[in-house]
């Protein structure tokens, strides 16, 4: 794709050269992803050539979620866990305070876990529910006690849930849109409404108080909070 059409957060010089790599379709739309060769090359910058990028991905020398990647094009998003272990590299995808992607550097026993929102559910044959989640994968749970918006931490490993934490009042949020996107900080309280009109937050962030969508927000803990700040 031209430079010239690609998405903002992307950090990269829209004049270095004419093109630029695409997503292929993944678990990320291309409003909200970037490729493993754009990391690999202008973020990690440890290639800078398409061949050094093959010769890396062809080797499995870079993992997404625990899987490794051979595909340049593969789109990764926020919170997905990205490896390099024959240099014992380990990061997840967050967002700046303006909104543009950032690797945060993370420890290797962090790796091992995945914060995802749910988007809806569907509920299956024998009462099991099944929890479709932001980045495309989805779990199934014997006992239903989850909400749109919720998140859960997942066992990149055993696929399992680790925890599940609610989307309420109180609760630690990352905002993934809008003005304020980038942001971290609480819900002070959620307002419904009846009719189209959709659900807002007022959200407490480190330096200021404000009222924002609540599909913006994205359920996460003070550990991710306390990674994202001592970056």
């Amino acid at each position: 794709m031209k430079r010239i059409r690609m998405p903002w957060f992307w950090q990269v010089d829209r004049k270095d050269r004419k093109f630029i790599t695409r997503p292929c379709p993944g678990p990320h739309s291309i409003e909200k992803c970037m490729t493993v060769d754009l990391m690999l090359r202008e973020f990690l910058k440890v290639a800078k050539t398409r061949k050094e990028i093959n010769y890396i991905l062809n080797n499995g020398k870079v993992m997404v979620d625990k899987k490794k990647v051979k595909d340049n094009h593969f789109p990764i998003g926020f919170m997905d866990v990205v490896e390099l272990p024959e240099i014992n590299a380990h990061y997840r995808i967050m967002l700046d305070g303006n909104g543009r992607f950032k690797l945060l550097k993370i420890k290797k026993d962090d790796a091992d876990s995945k914060f995802c929102k749910i988007i809806n559910k569907t509920i299956l044959k024998k009462n099991r529910v099944q929890l479709n989640l932001v980045d495309g994968n989805n779990v199934i749970v014997e006992k239903d006690g989850y909400k749109a918006g919720d998140s859960i931490v997942i066992d990149l490993n055993t696929k399992k849930i680790k925890k599940h934490i609610k989307f309420e009042k109180g609760a630690v949020v990352a905002l993934t849109a809008g003005k304020h996107i980038g942001n971290m900080g609480v819900v002070e309280k959620i307002n419904t409404y009846e009719g189209m009109r959709k659900t807002t937050v007022m959200f407490k962030g480190k330096e200021e108080s404000f009222e924002t969508l609540k599909e913006y927000c994205y359920a996460i803990d003070d550990s991710i909070r306390d990674e994202n700040e001592r970056d």
